[in-house]
């Protein structure tokens, strides 16, 4: 599957009217862009735990993670 992405400018997801919608908040902006750069190879969640929190995890970092694709993807057109 494959998605347009925008990250220059406002950061920007496919939403389900057709349209395009801006993830709610920083951090699903930085899980986002986070995954569109890691393309097709993907991403461990480690991986997306350093890139949206930058070192400063909170202590249930996986929860967080798990959490925060929920959100982001009720936002997207396949949430």
């Amino acid at each position: 599957m494959s998605a347009l992405v925008r990250v220059l400018g406002p950061v920007r997801v496919p939403a389900p009217d057709g349209g395009l919608a801006e993830p709610p908040g920083a951090l699903p902006k930085r899980l986002v862009v986070a995954l569109a750069l890691a393309g097709a190879e993907g991403r461990s969640a480690a991986g997306l735990v350093e890139d949206v929190w930058d070192g400063d995890a909170p202590r249930n970092a996986r929860a967080a993670l798990q959490m925060l694709v929920s959100r982001t993807r009720a936002v997207a057109a396949d949430g």
